[in-house]
C-alpha cells in the first residue's frame, strides 16, 4: 500500500499488463457501459459477477435482480466496500499488473448502479487499510482528481478548525466501526 493516489488520462487500452476495473452485477451479466467494454475488449466473462477474468476485474455495485427503484443502490455501500477490499487483495498478489479503475463519472454524476462519483471515491477510501493507502498498482481516472482533491481540502479545512487529537481518536473510532460491520 501507499500513501499517493496514481490517475491515468484517456480510455483504458488493452494491454498485457493492464486490468480494467469495471462495475458488475453478481448475476455477472455483462450488458451495458464498461462492463459492456470489460466483456467485448478485456476478456471478462459471462457469468463472472466478480473477480479476476482475461485482463478484467468485475467489481459487484449493481444487482439487477433488485427490480425496486431499477435497482439503483441494490448493494450497500457497505457490501460494496467489502468487495472493494478483496480487489485491493487481488492487487497486492498481482504487483506486475495496473489495476485501472474504470469509474469516469464526476462528484455528483451518477452512474448506472445509482451511486455518484464522491460516493463511489469514499467507498475506495473507506476499503483501504488503516494506513489509509491504495495499493500501489492501482489507478483512478483523472476525473476523480477533482473529487481526490475537494475531499483532502474539505478534510485539511476540518483539521484546521478543531482539535487534532479529538479528531484522531474520531478517525480511529469510524474507521474501526466501518470495519468491524
Amino acid at each position: 500500500m501507499q500513501n499517493t493516489i496514481n490517475f491515468y488520462t484517456g480510455n483504458i487500452e488493452p494491454e498485457e499488463n493492464t486490468i480494467f476495473v469495471f462495475g458488475s452485477n453478481p448475476e455477472g451479466i455483462h450488458g451495458a457501459g464498461a462492463a459492456r467494454v470489460a466483456l467485448l475488449k478485456f476478456g471478462a466473462e459471462y457469468g463472472v459477477g466478480e473477480g479476476l477474468t482475461g485482463n478484467s476485474y468485475a467489481l459487484p455495485t449493481k444487482d439487477l435482480r433488485v427490480l425496486e427503484n431499477d435497482g439503483l443502490r441494490s448493494i450497500s455501500e457497505k457490501d460494496i466496500i467489502k468487495s472493494i477490499q478483496t480487489l485491493y487483495k487481488v492487487c497486492e498478489a498481482h504487483p506486475d499488473k495496473t489495476f485501472k479503475i474504470a469509474y469516469r463519472n464526476k462528484a455528483d454524476e451518477v452512474t448506472l448502479n445509482g451511486y455518484n462519483g464522491r460516493e463511489m471515491f469514499m467507498m475506495f477510501l473507506q476499503a483501504t487499510d488503516e494506513s489509509n493507502s491504495f495499493p500501489k498498482n492501482i489507478q483512478f481516472s483523472e476525473e476523480w482528481k477533482d473529487i481526490y482533491v475537494n475531499l483532502m481540502t474539505e478534510i485539511f479545512d476540518f483539521y484546521n478548525r478543531n482539535d487534532i487529537e479529538r479528531l484522531q481518536k474520531i478517525s480511529q473510532k469510524l474507521y474501526k466501526d466501518i470495519n468491524n460491520n
